[in-house]
């Protein structure tokens, strides 16, 4: 009788996880937003560009997850891939219960990366399924700030993990707000030379 019913339950499960992914599409912040639980408790944010999966909407928010890697020690910060700095999340420690974890692997330079997940609620507003939407604001900031005191340098002169130290060396000469800091790093790394 029990398996009966834990059988039946496995079946529910299945059939809600493979629905609810059967709908789900890819969707992009076009700037920096807030992921919050369903009660509106703020998880954390998520920087523009970033690579969401819409698994459901509700009047003017959309339920999303974040999936990407964490650096052992670093959990709070949820990275595109392993070895690649390219911050998706910055999580609140509050948010930690409600990360899900893989199983960790360890990059070329025996540091350990954990894969990670998280659900929360964001603006729908404030998402694009055009991530080429995102990085127009990204090359429009390059175009405007990188080039009025010397020579920009092109986006595949540096690496990934080099543009965050170069943008953020610069924001104040280039008169960047935080906002445009992310926006501008984020576009520099989706077109560094190792940018897969």
């Amino acid at each position: 009788m029990k398996q009966d019913v834990r059988f039946k339950a496995l079946l529910y499960l299945s059939a809600f996880l493979t629905g609810s992914l059967l709908n789900a599409v890819d969707v992009f912040p076009k700037t920096t937003l807030e992921l919050t639980s369903e009660s509106g408790e703020i998880l954390g944010s998520i920087t523009p560009g970033s690579k969401l999966i819409k698994l459901d909407e509700k009047s003017d928010k959309s339920l999303v997850m974040v999936s990407g890697w964490s650096a052992y020690g670093e959990e709070s910060v949820v990275f595109q891939k392993i070895g690649q700095r390219v911050v998706y999340a910055l999580l609140k420690p509050n948010a930690f219960k409600n990360i899900e974890k893989g199983k960790s692997q360890t990059d070329d330079y025996d540091a350990e990366w954990i894969p990670s997940q998280i659900k929360g609620w964001v603006k729908n507003s404030d998402l694009t399924s055009n991530q080429e939407d995102v990085w127009k604001e990204g090359a429009k900031l390059f175009g405007e700030r990188c080039g009025s005191c010397h020579q920009a340098h092109p986006s595949d002169e540096f690496t990934v993990n080099q543009w965050p130290n170069i943008v953020k060396a610069m924001k104040d000469r280039a008169g960047l707000l935080p906002e445009q800091q992310w926006q501008l790093t984020k576009y520099m790394q989706a077109h560094a030379k190792d940018a897969k």
